[in-house]
Formats: C-alpha cells, sequence, structure tokens
C-alpha cells in the first residue's frame, strides 16, 4: 500500500476531506509495511476506523484498528508478537486502545485476546501457553544439537504438562511463646480476674472463741491471654510445569546416545522425582550417493588384451570426474565390446574358411582392423563428457 508519499504531490485545492482519507490511507499503508518486516510476516493489510472529533459530539467514539497477517509457510505468531503488534498501532494511531486492536492471521482466526476474556474460549488460552512451552524447549534443545553436530539431522519433541489452575493457600497457625523457664505457652496472660461469691444465709455467726466451720459460696477466676497468629498466604499462577517428557531422534555419525541424553536433560531441567523423561535415538548419518556404485577405486584401469598383438582394447577405467550413472554405462560398454570382439572374430574365421579353398586364419592385419573397429564403436557410444 501508499505510505506518506501519497502526500508529495499535494494539490492545493484538495478538499479537507479529501487531506483526512489520505492521511487515513497513508497511516495504514505505513503500518502495514512495519507489520510487513517482521520475521515470518509475507504481507499485512491494516483497516483504520479514526472517528471525527468536534466540540459539538455528546459521546465520544474511540478509534479501532483490525490488523490482518499473512503467514510465510511454517510460520506462527507467538502472543509476544501479537502483543508486540497491538502496542505498534497503539503507539502510532492517537487515542486508542490496545484493546480496540483486533489482529487476524490469513485463515479469519482472531489472534488477539480480549481483556474481559469474555469471547475468549478458555480452552485456547491454555493451549496457547502449552505451545509456548514446547516450542521453547523444542528450539532451546535444537540450538544445542547443532552446536554439536552441526552436519547431523534431528527430531524432536517436547510434551509439557502445565498446571494451569489459579491455586491461593492460606494458612494461620498459633504462635507459642516462651515464658522464661523455657516452656512454651498458647499465649501472653493479659489480665487475671478473680471474684468470690458466699451463700447469704440468716444464721447468726459462731461465738466468740469458736472457730467458723466452712462458708458456703461459689469462686469465679477470670484469666486472659494474647495468642499470636501467623497468617501466610501462597498463590501459583497458572504455567507451572508439572512434567516434561521428550523424545529426539539424531541421524548423525558423531554423537553418542549417552552424551546427547545428558545434555538433553540438562536442558530442559528434568528431575526423575518429578517423573520427567528423555528418550534419545540415534541413527546412523546419510551414506554417500556414490558409494554403493563405486565398482573400481580411482585410477584403476580394466584392459581387454589383443588376440594377436596383445592391444588393449579399453582405455582407462572411469575418471573421479564421472557421475554413478555414467560410470555403469562405461562398464556395459566394456562387456559388451568384449563379446563383439569375439562373435566378430568367429565369424570372420567362418567366412574365410568357406570362401577359400584351403582354409586359414586370419592374419594379424585383419585382427587390428578388427580391434580399430570395435575401438571406434565403444568412443561413439561413449556419454559426452566421459
Amino acid at each position: 500500500g501508499v505510505g506518506f508519499e501519497l502526500f508529495n504531490n499535494t494539490d492545493f485545492s484538495t478538499t479537507e476531506f479529501t487531506q483526512k482519507i489520505n492521511y487515513q490511507r497513508a497511516l495504514q499503508g505505513e503500518l502495514a509495511r512495519t507489520v510487513s518486516s517482521i520475521d515470518g510476516v509475507a504481507s499485512a493489510r491494516v483497516h483504520l476506523v479514526l472517528p471525527e472529533s468536534g466540540f459539538l459530539r455528546r459521546q465520544a467514539v474511540r478509534p479501532t484498528a483490525a490488523v490482518t497477517v499473512a503467514m510465510e509457510a511454517g510460520a506462527q505468531l507467538n502472543q509476544g508478537q501479537v502483543q508486540g503488534i497491538q502496542k505498534l498501532v497503539a503507539a502510532t494511531v492517537p487515542s486508542i486502545m490496545i484493546d480496540d486492536i483486533a489482529v487476524l492471521d490469513q485463515e479469519g482466526v482472531a489472534l488477539t485476546r480480549t481483556k474481559s476474556g469474555v469471547d475468549d474460549n478458555p480452552a485456547n488460552g491454555r493451549l496457547d501457553v502449552k505451545r509456548e512451552v514446547d516450542a521453547y524447549f523444542e528450539n532451546k534443545i535444537k540450538r544445542l544439537l547443532a552446536n554439536m553436530d552441526p552436519a547431523g539431522e534431528f527430531g524432536i519433541s517436547v510434551d509439557a504438562t502445565l498446571s494451569l489452575d489459579d491455586v491461593k493457600v492460606t494458612t494461620e497457625d498459633v504462635l507459642p511463646v516462651d515464658n522464661g523457664n523455657g516452656a512454651k505457652t498458647t499465649g501472653v496472660l493479659v489480665r487475671e480476674r478473680q471474684s468470690q461469691r458466699h451463700d447469704g444465709s440468716g444464721a447468726a455467726g459462731p461465738a466468740a472463741g469458736v472457730a467458723s466451720g466452712p462458708s458456703s459460696g461459689s469462686v469465679t477466676r477470670e484469666v486472659e491471654y494474647k495468642v499470636g497468629h501467623r497468617i501466610e498466604q501462597v498463590a501459583t499462577s497458572p504455567g507451572g510445569i508439572v512434567r516434561v517428557s521428550v523424545a529426539v531422534i539424531a541421524r548423525a555419525d558423531h554423537v553418542d546416545m549417552a552424551t546427547v541424553k545428558d545434555m538433553v536433560s540438562h536442558a530442559v531441567g528434568a528431575d526423575a522425582d518429578r517423573g520427567d523423561s528423555v528418550s534419545v535415538v540415534v541413527l546412523p548419518g546419510p551414506r554417500s550417493s556414490g558409494a554403493a556404485l563405486d565398482f573400481h577405486s580411482p585410477g584403476s584401469s580394466t584392459a581387454i588384451p589383443s588376440a594377436s598383438s596383445g592391444r588393449a582394447l579399453a582405455r582407462q577405467g572411469p575418471h573421479d570426474g564421472q557421475s554413478p550413472a555414467q560410470r555403469v554405462v562405461t562398464v556395459i560398454a566394456w562387456f559388451t565390446g568384449l563379446v563383439l570382439l569375439l562373435v566378430l572374430a568367429w565369424l570372420a574365421i567362418r567366412r574365410g574358411s568357406a570362401q577359400a579353398a584351403q582354409p586359414h586364419e586370419p592374419t594379424p592385419r585383419d585382427i587390428d582392423q578388427i580391434v580399430n573397429r570395435i575401438n571406434g564403436w565403444l568412443d561413439e557410444g561413449k556419454p559426452h563428457g566421459a
């Protein structure tokens, strides 16, 4: 889309309404360019709703924005990048709130979460948290193994079990107090009061010099202690790791399974008491493409001797620069030439014996001519560049 270069050739006769529309188009284009520069984003479109402001408007309407991103193959925006796009738009458009900015992907799926959470499915939020944790561990292990063997190929899968419940635990304890004798009491004596009540009867008191008997009544004793309390509140946020399971398939020649398992366990912080598990399988690395088709070692040759002069019918064996297919064709041509040589020699001997009155064997000249002819056929049938 166009940007602020739209105002390079502005006509002074342009109306105010046209200027506002051009400003909105330019702002949308500049935001789309910035969002498209994010890693993994192929293209982006931005739509802004900028309400008109004025003194006569009773109710203010807040501006809103919608951002649609088309991702590259295999790329995906995480929640941090989505929030970054929202903050980018909020910092560019005046008076816009982050909750009024919607971000969608190329399939029309909303990537933003509302503040109230009314429109969001709670299961989607929990799944996003799990995906972020799994992707974090996978990338961490991938970087570690790439440093161990840059030429190796690794397949990594992480499954993290998370505690997604919001837990709040309150603990209240009574604090004991040392009374000075080494013993612990449950409180501190604050106040003590004792009262006695006698049973009022009309009987006369005892005579002088006579001991009084036990008097009837009740004694009440009130003791007030101050007890110490300790209140502790522990709040656990969602996202705690309960268990981690890691599976690694390594296709490399220079790594050891025990070493890979130990490094992966340390990378994810595996705890056996928690039930974490790490499984590693090491496969042999890929073979070279020409190893199975290398019939002869470099520099070797295969020669076919002549019947009379001992001249070699085949030239030097395959060169180092030949492809596997060319080497196969060359070997087949050698064996085909040998068979043709024997057949032609047998036909020449038989034909000469039939035509001549007396049988005679082929001369060395005839044999050399046949050998030269076979070499010419081999040269014509050899692949180009061999």
